[in-house]
């Protein structure tokens, strides 16, 4: 990012790139860019994959994207160089976050709102009676 210039992560990561040194070519730099994105994405996914063990994957997944957007971290491998906090890299394994995500959501309470309304009625005519 610093040799062509570039400032943000979703300039990289969408091929959108705003502003970039005088030396970057848009046709030839961004598609050298592209291809290093994509190569980055398949060595993180083999980093994750590593080890056959189907039952690490989402605690693992979970781990990445912790480390990623908890405030307790956010920032820390910087290490003084004051460049913008990094966020897509949990997202080279987006299938597994979205796995992650469904099962929550299935086992997550659903709110029924037709209950709560009729104890709501049940409470309000209580008090209208007692008046």
């Amino acid at each position: 990012m610093d040799y062509y210039g570039i400032k943000t992560e979703a300039e990289i990561l969408s091929g959108g790139i705003m502003k970039a040194s005088k030396t970057f070519d848009r046709r030839k730099d961004a598609e050298a860019i592209g291809v290093a994105v994509k190569s980055l994405r398949k060595e993180a996914r083999t980093w994750f994959k590593r080890r056959n063990d189907i039952d690490d994957m989402l605690p693992k997944a979970s781990a990445w994207y912790h480390v990623t957007y908890h405030p307790r971290y956010w920032g820390c491998y910087n290490g003084g160089l004051k460049r913008d906090h990094f966020i897509s890299f949990p997202w080279c394994v987006y299938d597994q976050l979205i796995q992650i995500k469904k099962e929550k959501a299935r086992n997550r309470p659903v709110f029924d709102l037709s209950s709560h309304l009729s104890s709501l009625r049940g409470q309000l005519s209580d008090k209208l009676v007692l008046k």
